[in-house]
């Protein structure tokens, strides 16, 4: 199989980079909440999530954000990133009866204040950050981006199957998919706790709206696979947005890639071509602002990612190796 370089594609964005001014802050809490939860042990696991500088991209993507708003925000992306990770082919990915129950069990912590079912640190660490970091969130937000970390996890499910099952999807339903193991709509919900403000109702029910929210994720995504693609290979990963287009139109993966290059420059396109739309709709000057901050969110996430996952170890190393610690089992708490 073939290397590929990004740096010879000259991929980028037309967004300024932005970076939180209490980055350094956020480092030393993850780095302090990863010990005292052991949510990854002091393994090869410990060390690749140390690795990968999750601190530099959550201060890149959510710059506006406040110093506890950002910490919150930050052990949220870090737990999913774990929580993904037990899933890898290495791991758990091959294990569909595991990855469901794992969604089930995502469910019943959310729902359930105290009482996680599991004495495994990963259920502990999200029952204590749920039910008290987001407790004071507002309500509406709260339900909604409960259901999009299910939303997640289901997402996560079905990919492990389709892999037990070798199934490489069809690029409409690979996007759908990858929406949602990527966790697209939960990180957009983030906005609205990093920002302290709220896209109008009537803005949200638009076509405009909903097209620049799928734009965004395809265009997160798709920088994703790109720069994950020689790894993927590595490890024997197939749900990678090459390999379907290479299944797609029957080419060389050289050809595909390529194509998931162009896929990539075209949503940029089209993105400002929506963020104009929007901006020229007519609304009340407090809506225009909320809307205008929210497209800026939109691109802060964008280039964030976009330059975290140039430099960042994730991406440059092998899986890391070792045994999943995902205690699924309902154990009665005391």
């Amino acid at each position: 199989m073939p290397a590929f370089d990004l740096a010879a594609q000259r991929i980028g964005v037309p967004f300024s980079p932005a970076r939180s001014p209490h980055a350094a802050v956020l480092d030393a809490n993850l780095t302090a909440w990863l010990n005292e939860t052991s949510v990854v042990g002091d393994g090869a696991v410990a060390r690749r999530v140390r690795a990968a500088r999750f601190s530099d991209l959550i201060a890149s993507v959510y710059p506006q954000a406040g110093c506890s708003e950002l910490n919150l925000i930050g052990r949220l992306i870090v737990w999913m990133f774990v929580y993904d990770d037990h899933f890898d082919p290495h791991r758990l990915g091959l294990a569909p009866d595991r990855a469901h129950q794992a969604a089930d069990q995502l469910a019943r912590v959310l729902r359930s204040s105290g009482s996680p079912g599991s004495h495994e640190p990963l259920w502990h660490a999200l029952d204590e950050l749920w039910h008290q970091g987001f407790r004071e969130v507002d309500p509406l937000l709260s339900e909604r981006l409960a259901d999009h970390l299910l939303v997640f996890a289901r997402g996560v499910a079905l990919e492990v199957s389709m892999r037990v099952d070798q199934k490489v999807p069809l690029l409409d339903a690979y996007i759908d998919l990858r929406l949602d193991t990527f966790a697209w709509l939960v990180l957009v919900d983030l906005i609205e706790v990093a920002e302290g403000i709220a896209v109008p109702q009537c803005i949200r029910n638009t076509d405009t709206y909903a097209d620049l929210i799928r734009t965004t994720g395809r265009m997160m995504f798709l920088i994703n696979d790109l720069y994950s693609l020689n790894k993927e290979i590595a490890a024997g990963e197939t749900h990678n947005i090459v390999f379907v287009l290479q299944r797609k139109y029957s080419n060389e993966l050289s050809e595909a890639f390529a194509k998931a290059v162009d896929l990539f420059r075209n949503d940029v396109v089209r993105f400002v071509e929506l963020r104009t739309r929007l901006e020229r709709m007519s609304l009340p000057q407090g809506e225009r602002i909320a809307v205008s901050r929210h497209v800026r969110a939109l691109e802060h996430i964008v280039r964030g990612e976009l330059d975290w996952c140039r430099e960042s170890a994730r991406y440059r190393t092998g899986p890391a190796s070792g045994e999943a610690f995902l205690d699924l089992e309902e154990r009665p708490t005391s």
